[in-house]
């Protein structure tokens, strides 16, 4: 029930940048029970305010706001964007990850093959928070490199597949700062995880 992943963003409007931190959701964390679990189960175990505060006491910044999904909704959600363009390092071939391989090299995912990509297990444990930073990035450039009115409708569309703790009119303000972000100014990076 908790998160596969985890990202951290912090978008600079002023400069048109923005950068995203992947904290994979194997990554270990104390936890409000006082015992040390996985990210990932920060929600079973607290709920939202549980994974935000795991995120902080890991990360050491001050989480503002959260938004999230599931899986289908992820899916559904890169489908509304029309996929993402993703140069894939070496072929994915998890059965674990569902039904499809995924060939190395350029290419433009759907939703369905974006959520293989992340949840492929076939590479090292750090291979997929590179992979995931990868998805993170392609997703947020495809997202601010739209034009204008094909961003507002957008926006209409992913309303119902996130949630979030800003209410209606935050999470508009909040998306339309981010329409001047250049698309290239995005810095992306993956937390170290564990190997074993």
């Amino acid at each position: 029930s908790g998160p596969d992943v985890a990202l951290l963003v912090r978008t600079d409007p002023d400069q048109a940048s923005a950068s995203i931190a992947v904290i994979p959701g194997n990554v270990r964390t104390k936890l409000s029970d006082g015992a040390t679990h996985r990210l990932g189960d920060a929600q079973s175990v607290g709920g939202d305010a549980e994974v935000v505060t795991a995120v902080e006491e890991r990360s050491g910044v001050q989480v503002s706001h959260y938004v999230k999904t599931d899986a289908s909704s992820f899916v559904s959600l890169v489908n509304a964007l029309g996929g993402i363009q993703i140069d894939v390092p070496e072929t994915a071939n998890d059965p674990d990850a569902g039904s499809s391989a995924i060939a190395s090299g350029p290419q433009l995912l759907n939703g369905e093959q974006a959520l293989y990509f992340c949840r492929a297990n076939d590479f090292a444990e750090q291979q997929r928070g590179v992979n995931d930073a990868r998805v993170a990035q392609a997703l947020f450039e495809r997202f601010v490199g739209m034009g204008k009115m094909t961003f507002y409708m957008n926006m209409d569309e992913g309303a119902g597949l996130v949630q979030s703790d800003l209410d209606l009119k935050g999470a508009f303000a909040l998306l339309s700062s981010l329409r001047d972000i250049a698309p290239g100014s995005i810095m992306v990076g993956a937390m170290p995880t564990y190997t074993s």
